[in-house]
């Protein structure tokens, strides 16, 4: 006996999957004179069908009273995100249809959106998320948002989407699923604006876009086919008004090519995706940006003072982010960034906090914690982290505290906290170390800053040069100050680091003490830096690599490292590293004990020192920037004891050098806090080489080519030659004291002078 529930006539809502059916399209035609007949029931279907009998639903385009056979209309393909077909306004106030299929394999982009206009709330959108349908409208009373399909339709495979709409409600249907919805209360959807097909229309109509199309918030467009586009039963030729158009990006035709990520179009380790006939390079994990990763990507270094702030024009409404960031630190805590609102308590936040890092949200109604994710530890070579915020799909309702899904703000701020026109900091450890790629909804706001065009960028951060980031400067500033840390754990393998600057050319900068003989020390000597260690086998001394003095008021980075048992290697700068064999035997290692000194020691200890250590006093300047073998202290804060003024920030010479420091020729040489004159090759003494030295000045003596001149003088004798000519074969001898003499000679000689001096 057969049975039945369910009777199709001319097609189904998905004949692809009807049991026992090898037909995989509808029929497309004209009938008449259909009857169903079982026992003693005879049924009309046409008839029932024209009248809207409830034992039959109509569905799509079916005429009913004509035979009227069309062909369909043609397909188009829309070749970028930025394309769209502009369609009169759809009026449903009565009542209506769509229909059209599509095919593609992006997961997101804009079907379909019936704008509204100023002043007006309606609006009707079709959007693709994830790979699943959305259909989003708005009748002025609020809006609605509904999934309409329950598997991924980014397949690549042909879809086919009709919708029904009244007055109060109707459904959509998507391969034969159907979903229906209702109008709240009493009102009528009645749409003002165009219909854009493919996209969301230009940017006058982006500006207008409904936060509740999340795909056009981020600028995606429908990147695929669309094909057998009807309204209300009418088709429309979409390659006839593309073309009549000029539409940019859209193409008469509907074809698949082959795969191109085969031939590995992106470069510098991009990850390539298929896209609908075309490739996208995802940069998000590399350095670089552009359609192929071919751009070098902005890297913006923070010391915990900079930050970075984007200002809206108004305040903004949203439902979604797309946000990728990456960043490099040896922190555990800092503000990656957060936007903020100057109207309601809305902040979304990411963060560092012990080494995790965080997402936070408050939409009003509290602040809740999204996402918490342990980074790994730091490695001595430190890579980038990457991040990317949330999914494009709904969060769980569980997810977030009160009923509003609208993030406001107002700007953006990544490095640090503003609040207000002043620029103060509240509560929030700010960032050290470097970004590159913060992403938001497909602003790559870096690229943006550093291009200097867009003016409601601010930043005070800097733009590249990663080596020269200066992180937790401080500023000895005076000889006798100093701090001690805990003991310097670096028992065997281990990696020291620190910046520094000074025109200071003598000072001990680090000095640890240990075990027996066992101790390490770094000292300028002359503008030079010595690293002195000993590890029970007697003291070695290294000189660091560099082509001159580092007393040059620059930073400079210093590197010492052991990372295998017999070799350390000691860097500074870029100049080439010493390799400091470590010797073969039982002290091989460190034994330190007691605290770690910076910037010099105890007064009564530079007696003490061991005898390689040639410092007697302690450095005046700025260190930053210190690692202490995967520690790194703020020393200020971190310090067992502080000795002198020793403060925050680098403070650098208050008095410079300049061409009128020092007259009559004096030399000016640049201290830390001042500078000072000297005046020795002048007949002038003085702080500033201004004042005639009297007992200086003696005769002129001619000397002939056969006379010499010695003096032999004790100690006790205080003379200074000035303005001595000489001629052929003439010389002063001196013994006893340093003498300086300065040469004045007469136009009338043509002489050579020659001048030795013996030191007894």
């Amino acid at each position: 006996m057969l049975s039945s529930k369910v009777l199709f006539l001319g097609g189904s809502l998905n004949t692809n999957t009807l049991p026992g059916s090898k037909v995989k399209q509808n029929f497309k035609g004209c009938m008449k004179k259909v009857f169903y007949k079982a026992d003693s029931i005879e049924l009309n279907l046409i008839e029932l069908g024209r009248d809207k009998h409830d034992l039959i639903d109509v569905v799509g385009d079916v005429q009913f009273g004509r035979c009227h056979i069309h062909i369909d209309p043609e397909p188009v393909t829309f070749t970028t995100s930025e394309s769209f077909i502009t369609l009169p306004r759809w009026d449903v106030s009565k009542g209506g249809n769509l229909s059209f299929t599509f095919e593609t394999n992006e997961p997101n982009g804009v079907l379909l959106y019936n704008s509204r206009r100023e002043n007006y709330e309606d609006f009707l959108a079709l959007e693709l998320l994830e790979g699943h349908v959305y259909f989003v409208f708005s009748v002025g009373s609020g809006s609605q948002k509904l999934q309409v399909t329950n598997e991924k339709v980014n397949d690549a495979t042909t879809h086919y989407i009709f919708i029904n709409m009244t007055a109060d409600g109707g459904y959509v249907d998507v391969d034969g699923h159907k979903t229906d919805y209702a109008v709240p209360g009493k009102s009528v959807l009645s749409q003002h604006g165009k219909m854009y097909v493919g996209g969301i229309g230009a940017k006058e109509e982006q500006a207008l876009l409904p936060k509740e199309i999340w795909a056009g918030m981020l600028g995606y467009g429908f990147v695929g086919c669309l094909n057998k586009f009807y309204v209300n039963g009418d088709p429309y030729d979409l390659p006839a008004i593309s073309a009549e158009q000029m539409a940019t990006g859209v193409k008469a035709e509907c074809r698949k090519t082959p795969p191109q990520c085969v031939k590995r179009p992106c470069m510098h380790q991009g990850n390539c995706a298929e896209g609908w006939n075309r490739f996208i390079c995802d940069c998000r994990q590399t350095g670089y940006y552009g359609k192929l990763c071919e751009h070098v990507a902005s890297s913006l270094h923070f010391d915990g003072t900079q930050y970075m702030k984007i200002s809206m024009p108004g305040e903004s409404k949203t439902e979604v982010e797309d946000i990728s960031l990456r960043f490099n630190t040896v922190r555990p805590h800092g503000l990656l960034f957060l936007t903020a609102s100057e109207e309601t308590k809305d902040i979304m936040e990411l963060l560092l906090e012990s080494g995790a890092i965080k997402l936070k949200l408050n939409l009003g109604s509290g602040t809740r914690t999204l996402i918490t994710d342990n980074l790994p530890e730091p490695s001595r070579t430190l890579k980038y982290k990457y991040i990317y915020i949330g999914s494009i799909g709904p969060l769980p309702s569980e997810e977030l505290q009160g009923t509003s899904s609208v993030l406001e703000f107002r700007n953006v701020q990544a490095g640090k906290l503003l609040l207000g026109n002043d620029n103060t900091v509240q509560g929030y450890a700010s960032f050290i170390g470097l970004m590159q790629q913060l992403v938001f909804n497909q602003n790559h706001f870096f690229e943006m800053a550093k291009s200097g065009k867009v003016k409601n960028i601010e930043v005070t951060a800097r733009f590249d040069g990663g080596s020269n980031i200066v992180r937790d400067p401080i500023t000895f500033k005076q000889m006798s100050s100093y701090a001690e840390l805990q003991t310097l754990n670096i028992h065997l393998l281990f990696v020291i680091s620190f910046k520094f600057k000074t025109t200071e050319p003598d000072g001990l900068l680090l000095y640890s003490g240990g075990k027996g003989q066992d101790f390490l020390s770094m000292e300028l000597i002359d503008g030079y830096l010595y690293y002195t260690y000993n590890m029970g086998n007697g003291a070695q001394v290294i000189k660091g690599n560099t082509p001159g003095p580092l007393n040059d008021n620059r930073w400079h980075l210093v590197s010492l490292s052991r990372l295998e048992k017999t070799s350390q290697f000691f860097r500074i700068d870029i100049n080439p590293t010493e390799h400091i064999h470590v010797l073969d035997g039982k002290a091989i290692h460190f034994d330190l004990e007691g605290p770690l000194y910076l910037g010099g020691v105890k007064k009564t200890m530079y007696h003490n020192l061991p005898k390689s250590v040639r410092s007697r006093h302690g450095f005046q300047g700025c260190m930053a920037s210190i690692d202490l073998n995967n520690i790194y202290p703020n020393v200020l804060k971190d310090a067992l004891l502080v000795h002198g003024p020793v403060i925050p920030g680098c403070k650098g010479p208050s008095r410079e050098c300049h061409p009128e420091a020092c007259m009559n020729h004096g030399e000016c040489v640049q201290q830390w806090n001042s500078y000072t004159c000297n005046c020795d090759l002048t007949s002038y003494s003085g702080h500033s080489c201004s004042e005639v030295d009297q007992q200086s000045v003696i005769d002129y003596v001619s000397f002939h080519s056969d006379v010499s001149l010695s003096l032999s003088l004790s100690l006790s004798l205080s003379v200074s030659l000035s303005f001595v000519s000489l001629s052929h074969g003439a010389s002063v001898i001196a013994s006893g004291l340093t003498l300086s003499l300065s040469f004045y000679i007469p136009q009338k000689y043509h002489s050579t002078v020659v001048f030795l001096c013996h030191f007894l």
